[in-house]
């Protein structure tokens, strides 16, 4: 995912201008906040690709002062989606910004910085890794608990927070798949007896499951909310290919945390 600071620091504000879509309504590529910086010589970012992007990345080429653009998306642009997209334009270096949000000139304001949910992992192992590869370029923070030093050594990510304990924070998520199954019944009694959390997904077989849910009934906890097995059987257990299916499982428990709007 492209980060809004990243793409300002990479090669300052010289020439840039900001695309940022300020209305929508019906079917259309991208959702209201989506943005772009377009530079004379590259593009970061996305406003949905296609013709209103393609006339978009020209327009600001062109760009005088600040604007705004209304699309239809259909055939007068050679589009079909049938919905409608408003562009505002603005230099980079006019942008009046706070430590979230951006000013727009037309009196909008824009969260560039969104907050982004914490999605937590128990466990440092194979598929855990290949899990944090994926998520570097999902809007999704990403916590790695790991116990044993050996494996919190390993070359994570940029951006992947590893540690040897959980912090007192509730994350939005929760994905437990440590090297033993003690240590997850463990975790689940800790999650499920605490504050709780708005998902709780433990990697694993239908015997395991049942086995724990039996075990977690016992101690007088509803079991009920976890879920396990989690993800679609893909036909192969290599830790990418079932990394990408806890990863689809979870994106929409992830998503529904993000802001609803990101212009006001």
């Amino acid at each position: 995912m492209t980060d809004w600071d990243g793409a300002r620091a990479e090669s300052g504000a010289d020439g840039a201008v900001l695309a940022v879509i300020v209305e929508a309504m019906g079917s259309r590529p991208r959702d209201l906040g989506a943005w772009m910086l377009v530079y004379p010589d590259r593009v970061l970012g996305t406003i949905g690709g296609g013709a209103m992007e393609f006339q978009s990345i020209a327009h600001a080429r062109q760009l005088k002062g600040a604007d705004t653009r209304a699309f239809h998306l259909g055939p007068g642009i050679d589009q079909c989606c049938g919905g409608y997209v408003e562009v505002e334009f603005v230099h980079l270096a006019a942008l009046d910004s706070e430590p979230d949000w951006v000013v727009l000139p037309s009196g909008r304001r824009w969260l560039a910085r969104p907050p982004l949910p914490v999605l937590r992992v128990h466990g440092g192992g194979h598929v855990a890794r290949a899990l944090a590869r994926l998520c570097v370029d999902m809007p999704v923070t990403v916590e790695v608990i790991e116990p044993r030093a050996e494996w919190r050594h390993w070359q994570w990510p940029d951006g992947v927070d590893v540690r040897a304990d959980a912090s007192d924070q509730i994350p939005d998520a929760v994905l437990i798949m440590t090297h033993e199954h003690s240590q997850d019944l463990d975790w689940c009694r800790h999650y499920l007896a605490g504050a709780g959390v708005p998902w709780l997904g433990v990697i694993g077989s239908d015997s395991k499951a049942a086995r724990f849910r039996k075990r977690l009934i016992q101690d007088g906890l509803d079991a009920s909310v976890i879920e396990c097995p989690v993800g679609q059987r893909l036909g192969d257990k290599s830790p990418p290919v079932v990394a990408l299916s806890l990863l689809h499982a979870m994106m929409p428990k992830l998503l529904s945390q993000l802001p609803t709007s990101r212009i006001q």
